[in-house]
């Protein structure tokens, strides 16, 4: 490059001076000047400078595709920590109505509140199922809202301090248009299906037949969860294979589910692979010991509970299907 701005530049000053008095030439020597040294900058500058950049490696990991967590089955807690569980819930209702729900009341609703409140203080079951009776016959006759949604809620409250006995008149409700007392009887159901007093084939018979008028979610949630918990193999089988025959709609579409999860089998989705399955895992030897109720060796750990029993008289007596069956027939005539 030195050697060609050395080469141009005597004759750019030469002609130059033999053409100063003509400006315009000037200043085309100079942008002719100019014009060279940027193509010399171009053609030698450049290239000389430009560096290669080292190219780059790429290297692609392999990501390993997680593989999806396996289920976990419910776990199957001991029916003494259940008995634990069931006999702290002894709290009475309160029935107590405020000044304004009371001044709305007729004086046969208030005297059906009276009778209720006096058989609760006396702890007679009996009376309060004979109560809540009295109420579902009213509504069935006369329409539900010939009983106010205040005096049905605190008819069930009082039924659920005498769970499970009183199960089978607490389903009664499980139609109330009311969607507060709807919940309250929902929330009472899984406390009734989840004592521990209940022997796995006494619970596979209530709910075989409340399946058959269930369609709260909420509901439906606890009734399998009793299944995967509460359960040996063999009845859990036959309880699913009854839902699926008989069940509502709502039960029928998560029964599937469950099973998965009970199984820990996500391939199965037929009655015949449900009972593949209970074929290759019967029931364990303690089972009938473990799910059969309320239990009688632990005296030590469960002497209390019996006394907690009797302050409800005979009227805790655990509620079997036949009981609960005439309710569910009521139930689902009503919300016809």
């Amino acid at each position: 490059m030195d050697s060609v701005i050395r080469s141009v530049f005597p004759h750019i000053i030469y002609n130059m001076s033999t053409i100063s008095d003509n400006k315009p030439l000037v200043f085309a020597a100079i942008g002719v000047v100019v014009l060279v040294i940027v193509a010399a900058v171009f053609v030698y500058v450049i290239p000389e400078k430009t560096v290669e950049a080292p190219s780059k490696t790429v290297t692609v990991k392999h990501v390993k595709k997680e593989l999806p967590v396996a289920k976990k089955r419910a776990t199957r807690l001991p029916k003494s920590q259940k008995v634990k569980q069931t006999s702290e819930q002894t709290d009475k209702p309160n029935l107590e109505l405020t000044a304004d729900e009371e001044s709305l009341l007729t004086d046969e609703m208030k005297a059906i509140m009276a009778e209720l409140q006096d058989a609760l203080d006396d702890d007679d079951g009996q009376r309060v199922s004979k109560i809540a009776e009295k109420i579902l016959i009213t509504q069935r006759k006369l329409g539900q809202d010939a009983v106010p949604p205040v005096v049905r809620e605190k008819a069930v409250e009082a039924l659920g301090f005498f769970l499970p006995g009183s199960l089978a008149d607490l389903v009664g409700f499980m139609a109330d248009s009311d969607p507060d007392v709807l919940q309250d009887v929902m929330d009472k159901f899984e406390e009734a299906i989840d004592d521990a007093d209940l022997g796995d084939r006494d619970l596979a018979g209530i709910l075989t037949t409340v399946a058959k008028i269930l369609t709260n979610e909420d509901a439906i949630d606890a009734l399998f969860f009793a299944i995967e918990t509460d359960m040996r193999n063999s009845i859990a089988v036959e309880t699913y294979l009854d839902i699926l025959a008989n069940g509502t709609e709502e039960v029928k579409a998560k029964v599937w589910e469950s099973i998965q999860d009970f199984t820990n089998e996500d391939e199965i989705s037929t009655p015949e692979d449900l009972q593949k399955w209970l074929d290759e895992n019967p029931d364990d030897e303690d089972d009938e010991e473990f799910f059969s109720g309320k239990d009688t060796d632990d005296g030590d750990d469960d002497g209390d509970d019996s006394a907690d029993d009797g302050d409800n008289g005979e009227d805790s007596t655990v509620s079997d299907a036949a009981s609960v069956e005439p309710a569910v027939k009521n139930t689902a005539s009503a919300s016809n």
